[in-house]
C-alpha cells in the first residue's frame, strides 16, 4: 500500500494504535516516492560479508549486511536487525549445477495484516517483536520495557522466493571435490561500490593503468610531422587519448577514493570514457559499455568495462 495522504489529528478524537500506524506509514513512503524519484534504483546493498569458514564447511552464514529492499525496507544486520538464520548448502545446491546465486529475502507488507510475530512463534511474517530495555533518553533512568519491530530476514534460493521481496546477495560455487566458495567477481545490486570489493578492486586498477597511460604519453611524438596542417595522424590520436584519460582521471579517483558513490556513477564514467575512447579510433570502443545495463537485478559486469580493455588502448 502507497499511503501518500497524512492523518487528520483534531480535538478531542479518539486515539488509537491505527491512527500512529498510518502516521507512521505516510512518513515512511513519503520518504520511498521521494529517494525513488530523486535517484536511479534506489535500492541494493550498502555492504555485505559472508563467513568463509563456514562456506568451506557448507554452512551459509551471513556475518553483517546493510542495505534497502527494492520495496524500501531498510536492513541493517546483526545490529539492530539480527542475522538471517544460516542455511545448509547441500539440500538446497541443485546437484547439476556448479552455481548457486543466494538471496536475502523478507515478507512483503500486507495491508490487511498480520505483519508482526509477537510472540515469536516463529511466523514468517515480515517483521518479529523483540523487548529491550529503554531509559529516559534525559535523566539516563526510569527504565521501561519497549518493544521494536526487527526485520525478519531469511536466506533464500531462486526457487523459494515466491511472493517474497528478495535481493540476490552472493553467487556460490562448488567445484569437482564438493568444495564450496564465494564468486568474488559476482556484483550484486548495490547502492554503494564499497558492498563489492571486486567492484572496488576493478576501479583501483582501471586508475593506475589511465595514470600509466597519462605518464607515458605525456611528452608525445613530433606532432610537426606527416602532414601540411603541422600535426601527423598519429600525433592527433594520441593526444585526443591524452585527453579522454586526463579527463576520466578526476572523476574516478575521487569515485576511488570517496568508495560512497552508487555504482551508477562508475558506469556512466565508464560509459564516457569508453565513448571518447572509440571516438578517437582506439581498439576498445564504448558500445560495449552503454549497452551495459547496471542494477539490472542480473548482477554482472560487462567484459568492456574491465581494467583489462584499457591496456589494448593506444
Amino acid at each position: 500500500m502507497n499511503e501518500l495522504s497524512r492523518v487528520v489529528w483534531s480535538e478531542g478524537m479518539h486515539l488509537g494504535p491505527h491512527h500512529f500506524q498510518a502516521q507512521n506509514r505516510y512518513f515512511e513512503n513519503l520518504i520511498r516516492f521521494t529517494w525513488g524519484a530523486l535517484r536511479f534504483a534506489p535500492w541494493g546493498l550498502a555492504g555485505i560479508q559472508l563467513d568463509t569458514e563456514a562456506l568451506k564447511n557448507g554452512v551459509l552464514r551471513v556475518i553483517h549486511a546493510k542495505g534497502v529492499f527494492p520495496d524500501g525496507l531498510v536492513f541493517l544486520t546483526p545490529e539492530p536487525d539480527e542475522a538471517p538464520p544460516e542455511r545448509q548448502l547441500q539440500p538446497i545446491f541443485p546437484p547439476l549445477r556448479d552455481s548457486l546465486e543466494v538471496y536475502l529475502a523478507v515478507e512483503p507488507a500486507s495491508e490487511q495484516g498480520p505483519n508482526c510475530d509477537l510472540e515469536g512463534d516463529g511466523s514468517r511474517l515480515r517483521y518479529r517483536a523483540k523487548t529491550e530495555q529503554v531509559a529516559d533518553e534525559l535523566t539516563g533512568q526510569d527504565v521501561k520495557p519497549v518493544r521494536f519491530a526487527a526485520k525478519n530476514l531469511h536466506l533464500a534460493v531462486e526457487s523459494e522466493i515466491g511472493g517474497r521481496q528478495a535481493m540476490p546477495i552472493a553467487r556460490i560455487r562448488r567445484d569437482a571435490a564438493g568444495r564450496y566458495t564465494q564468486d568474488e567477481k559476482y556484483v550484486p545490486p548495490s547502492m554503494s561500490m564499497q558492498a563489492s570489493p571486486y567492484l572496488m578492486g576493478l576501479l583501483q586498477r582501471l586508475v593506475e593503468i589511465l595514470e600509466e597511460k597519462a605518464r607515458t604519453m605525456a611528452k608525445p611524438k613530433d606532432l610537426g610531422a606527416g602532414t601540411l596542417s603541422g600535426f601527423s595522424i598519429e600525433g592527433i590520436s594520441n593526444a585526443w587519448f591524452l585527453h579522454c584519460v586526463n579527463s576520466a582521471l578526476g572523476p574516478l579517483r575521487h569515485l576511488m577514493e570517496a568508495g560512497s558513490a552508487h555504482p551508477e556513477e562508475l558506469y556512466m564514467e565508464l560509459a564516457r570514457l569508453g565513448g571518447a575512447a572509440g571516438s578517437g579510433g582506439a581498439e576498445t570502443t564504448g558500445a560495449g559499455m552503454i549497452n551495459c545495463t547496471p542494477h539490472n537485478g542480473q548482477a554482472h559486469i560487462c567484459p568492456a568495462c574491465d581494467s583489462s580493455a584499457c591496456n589494448r588502448c593506444p
